[in-house]
C-alpha cells in the first residue's frame, strides 16, 4: 500500500487550455489524481506505473491517457516523458467521450506508431500560430494523437460504449472532470443550455439512469478505488469525492457497495 497520497492542481492558467513539456523524470512519484485530463508518452527509459492499482510496464513508446477520476504513480529508471495536460473543451467531444469509456489506460505503440507520434508532439512545441488559428491546431494535433491511442486500444480488444448524442456526450465529459464539484442537474442544464426535466428525461433515456445516479456512482466509484489501494483517511476520501459531510458519504457509500467505507478498508488490509 501506498504511504503518500496528493492531488496535482492544474498547471494550465485561466488563459491557456492546453500544457505540454518534455521531462526528464528520475524519481518515483506519490499517488496522486488531477483536476485535468492528462496524456504521457514515454520518448525513452523504462519504469513502471500503478493506475487504478493496476501495476503497467513502462517503455519507449508506450502512452496513458488519465481522468480526473484516475491516479496513478510512476516508478522511474530514467524516463524521458512527453506530457499533455488539457481541459474537457480543447478536443471532440466524441473523441474524448471515446477515451473515457475504453476500459484501458494504456497501450504500447509499434516503432512506426511511435515515430508518428513524436512528429506531433514536435508539431505542438514548434507552433508559431497566429493567436486567431493556434487553439484549433493544438487541438487537431492533439485529436491525431487521441485516435493513435483509441486505434491501439480497440486494437487489443477494448469496446468504447459510447453511444449517446452530441449533447449527452458533452455533459458526460464534463462530468467525468467536475464530479468532485458535486453540480446540480439544474446547474448542468443552464450550462448547456436545456431545459432541467428535458434533460432530466434525456438523460434517463440515453444512459440507463437518471443524473443523480450517474454522478452519485462517478463519485462512489473513484472513492472506493481509494479506499482500496490508498491509506488515505475516510474523511479525506468523502471530502475529494464531493461530499460535504462523513455521515453522507458513508449512508451512499453502503447504499452502493453493502458494506461501510471502514469495511471494505479492513477487507483490503487483509486480503493484501
Amino acid at each position: 500500500m501506498k504511504t503518500n497520497v496528493r492531488l496535482i492542481k492544474k498547471k494550465q492558467d485561466y488563459k491557456q487550455e492546453i500544457f505540454f513539456e518534455r521531462k526528464n523524470l528520475n524519481i518515483s512519484s506519490t499517488v496522486h489524481w488531477h483536476d485535468f485530463y492528462e496524456i504521457d508518452i514515454i520518448l525513452s527509459g523504462s519504469g513502471t506505473t500503478m493506475i487504478n492499482g493496476k501495476d503497467h510496464l513502462l517503455s519507449e513508446g508506450t502512452m496513458s491517457f488519465l481522468t480526473p477520476s484516475d491516479f496513478h504513480d510512476i516508478t522511474s529508471s530514467g524516463l524521458s516523458i512527453f506530457n499533455i495536460q488539457f481541459s474537457e473543451d480543447c478536443v471532440d467531444y466524441e473523441i474524448l467521450n471515446a477515451l473515457i469509456h475504453t476500459n484501458s489506460r494504456i497501450c504500447h505503440l509499434d516503432q512506426a506508431q511511435t515515430e508518428s507520434i513524436c512528429k506531433l508532439c514536435a508539431l505542438l512545441e514548434t507552433a508559431h500560430m497566429n493567436t486567431a488559428y493556434q487553439k484549433i491546431y493544438y487541438q487537431k494535433i492533439l485529436e491525431s494523437i487521441f485516435l493513435i491511442f483509441l486505434q491501439n486500444v480497440h486494437a487489443t480488444g477494448e469496446k468504447s460504449t459510447q453511444t449517446e448524442p452530441d449533447i449527452i456526450q458533452q455533459i458526460i465529459v464534463y462530468l467525468n472532470m467536475h464530479f468532485m464539484e458535486n453540480p446540480l442537474l439544474k446547474e448542468i442544464a443552464e450550462q448547456f443550455h436545456l431545459n432541467e426535466n428535458y434533460l432530466c428525461m434525456l438523460f434517463k433515456e440515453q444512459i440507463g439512469e437518471n443524473y443523480k445516479s450517474y454522478l452519485r456512482s462517478l463519485k462512489l466509484n473513484h472513492a472506493e478505488k481509494l479506499i482500496i489501494y490508498t491509506n488515505m483517511p475516510i474523511t479525506e476520501i468523502a471530502f475529494s469525492s464531493g461530499y460535504n459531510t462523513l455521515s453522507h458519504f458513508n449512508r451512499e457509500f453502503k447504499s452502493m457497495f453493502h458494506i461501510t467505507p471502514l469495511e471494505m478498508r479492513k477487507q483490503a488490509n487483509f486480503s493484501q
